[in-house]
């Protein structure tokens, strides 16, 4: 196990690079990476590539909501958050179609 060597900091990595990141993201601010679109700076790559993915295209789109996304997994994340569920629950009471309105959701999404 790696130990995060600043004191009183209890975090412990199977890891190195784990423990990398977390070093650089919590305790060392000098935010090196920065963004080439909006010039965001961040402490790790890891941090600078989610965050570019914001700039992409969002493909995905929420037929309940109109909210979109840049992956399908995230719209099915999404598409069984509680609020959805429950607009679905409020038209049907059957658990079963609850789930199949779901899936329907999601294959409407990757057909289009």
């Amino acid at each position: 196990f790696y130990l995060c060597p600043v004191e009183k900091c209890p975090k412990m990595y199977t890891r190195k690079d784990s423990l990398n990141d977390h070093h650089l993201s919590t305790h060392d601010n000098k935010r090196t990476r920065s963004c080439d679109t909006c010039g965001k700076r961040f402490n790790t790559k890891r941090q600078l590539n989610q965050h570019e993915k914001t700039h992409e295209d969002k493909k995905f789109i929420c037929y309940i909501c109109d909210r979109s996304f840049i992956c399908l997994k995230y719209l099915s994340a999404h598409n069984r958050t509680k609020l959805h569920i429950r607009k679905i629950e409020n038209i049907t009471a059957d658990p079963s179609l609850v789930e199949a309105a779901h899936i329907l959701l999601t294959l409407k999404t990757i057909l289009l």
